[in-house]
């Protein structure tokens, strides 16, 4: 695995005290730190990268490998190289400004969710995410929508393309226990059941219980990804996946399936270090 790390030369130094300011809701150094990534992802890997897609999530987002790999063949047996899209969870709640291509309104990819975003559509984000032409981008906006990264980056692509969002419903805003109490006090927006294939899923704040729902959904007891989770929720309704046996620890784990060629993951702690035999 190889680690870059890219530094924003245009997210330091002055902050928002008040408004008006640009993301004056979210805040323009987090917005503008995504767009100048897109920006260099598109200098570095250029026509001929060899990169099918490239998937944009946030540190509190669960990415379920095998289902994103199935969903990456199907978009790569199905979509041109060249051409650009931007997948993930739409959401259509900002208004476009007037004269985006006739669009009344732009939907976005929810970026908290995660969103695949192919080279063409990189490399199109990353021509208008430059700093003389990005500040009056966002600007307009600022003047139609709450101003975030998600929707900056799905403005930049369709003002560019002219490309909009394909809708996946593999990809979750949420963790999965926060749907079940939203269909519990009447909410029925999400779909129900959830996927049995799900990409992604958003908001794990609490390290223990991200680690639990690893361990208890997405692997089995000799550390190998399951083909499809397991159960989306703990045991007997539980409230908490507490209740999962965690296969991780020093005794979870068969001693001949450590012996396999010791691909076993431990996760010994509390501070979630991840160790390999």
């Amino acid at each position: 695995v190889a680690v870059r790390i890219h530094r924003c030369s245009t997210c330091r130094g002055r902050r928002c005290a008040r408004p008006p300011c640009d993301g004056r809701r979210e805040g323009w150094l987090a917005r503008t730190k995504v767009l100048s990534l897109v920006a260099a992802l598109a200098e570095r890997y250029g026509e001929a990268s060899g990169r099918r897609f490239f998937l944009k999530f946030d540190p509190d987002t669960v990415v379920v490998p095998t289902s994103l790999r199935r969903l990456a063949r199907e978009l790569h047996s199905l979509v041109d190289e060249g051409t650009p899209y931007l997948v993930g969870m739409a959401a259509c709640r900002a208004h476009a400004p007037v004269g985006l291509h006739g669009s009344p309104a732009l939907c976005h990819a929810a970026g908290g969710a995660a969103y695949l975003l192919s080279p063409a559509a990189v490399r199109a984000v990353g021509r208008l995410a430059t700093p003389a032409l990005l500040p009056p981008l966002l600007r307009r906006i600022d003047n139609a929508s709450y101003g975030g990264e998600d929707v900056s980056l799905a403005y930049l692509l369709k003002e560019e393309t002219g490309a909009a969002v394909i809708n996946c419903g593999s990809f979750y805003q949420h963790e999965p226990l926060k749907y079940r109490r939203m269909r519990a006090k009447g909410e029925r927006w999400a779909r129900w059941p959830l996927s049995r294939s799900p990409v992604s899923f958003h908001k794990f704040k609490d390290p223990d219980q991200l680690r639990s729902f690893v361990a208890c959904a997405l692997y089995d007891a000799a550390g190998r990804p399951r083909p499809s989770p397991r159960s989306l929720f703990p045991p007997n309704g539980s409230s908490s996946y507490a209740a999962c046996a965690d296969p991780w620890t020093a005794g979870g784990a068969s001693a001949g399936a450590r012996g396999a060629g010791g691909a076993v993951s431990r996760l010994r702690g509390r501070r979630g270090v991840v160790r390999r035999a």
